[in-house]
């Protein structure tokens, strides 16, 4: 779909508001300055973390963005605006509008090291399993793909087929039924059921999962801790101890 001008003042408007109702001054200072941690991890010297971060040029691909980091580096990123389902011709009062789901080039090293580390998980999937997690803390159960026609870089000469498959492909992988020229998207995100996976492939995909969910779960306390209102210091760092290889962890004080 085209956003007309006033579509997307409507967007603005309503992102804002979204801001302000949920997140307190403090959250917001943090949140336009070194971002609201969600997930970390540390594996030797690499300290991986998930964070949510006021996008840079916002205006143009998502006011809000989830960071995955190492060492502060910037690895992976997803980009998004709390918008009023009405734009996309969903009943829904509010809904995510997913623009940029991207991957460093530039990092091609760490890229390959953060997914081998994160059990073969592509960065992009754990940034849309954190974005999951983050929406339905704040009772959002729908959000719209952009399709690689509307992507602003979208249409870059000699990288539509690339577009195409880094976000209409990922979309429709994950349920998501195209209206009006974007992709709409139920969560949870669905996926494949086990006894469809080939026998041999079955304990990798378990364990996928399993990451998937340490990271939602972390993710989901966290984003509930902004609405609750308390601040996310409040976490606390353990050691797992298996076979002496130590790795820290976060996890939400209780």
């Amino acid at each position: 779909m085209s956003l007309t001008t006033n579509d997307k003042l409507d967007i603005f408007s309503h992102h804002f508001n979204f801001l302000q109702h949920h997140f307190s001054f403090g959250n917001l200072h943090k949140l336009f300055n070194e971002g609201i941690s969600l997930f970390s991890e540390t594996d030797g010297s690499n300290a991986y973390a998930i964070k949510l971060v006021s996008s840079k040029n916002g205006e143009y691909e998502g006011l809000l963005s989830l960071a995955f980091t190492c060492n502060d580096i910037e690895l992976a990123v997803v980009s998004f605006t709390i918008a009023p389902g009405k734009i996309f011709g969903l009943e829904q009062n509010e809904i995510a509008y997913v623009t940029r789901l991207q991957k460093s080039r530039a990092e091609k090293d760490l890229v390959n090291e953060a997914t081998k580390y994160f059990k073969d998980i592509f960065l992009t999937s754990i940034l849309l399993k954190a974005l999951e997690a983050m929406l339905f803390a704040f009772d959002i159960s729908t959000f719209a793909g952009v399709s690689a026609g509307n992507q602003v870089s979208g249409h870059m000469s000699g990288y539509q087929e690339l577009f195409y498959v880094f976000y209409d492909e990922t979309w429709i992988t994950n349920g998501g039924i195209l209206k009006n020229g974007e992709y709409i998207l139920s969560l949870p995100l669905p996926h494949k059921s086990i006894l469809l996976i080939k026998q041999t492939h079955r304990n990798r995909t378990v364990k996928k999962r399993n990451k998937l969910k340490e990271i939602y779960d972390c993710c989901s306390k966290n984003a509930q801790l902004i609405i609750s209102d308390k601040q996310p210091e409040t976490y606390v760092t353990f050691a797992d101890n298996k076979s002496h290889n130590f790795s820290g962890k976060t996890i939400i004080a209780t």
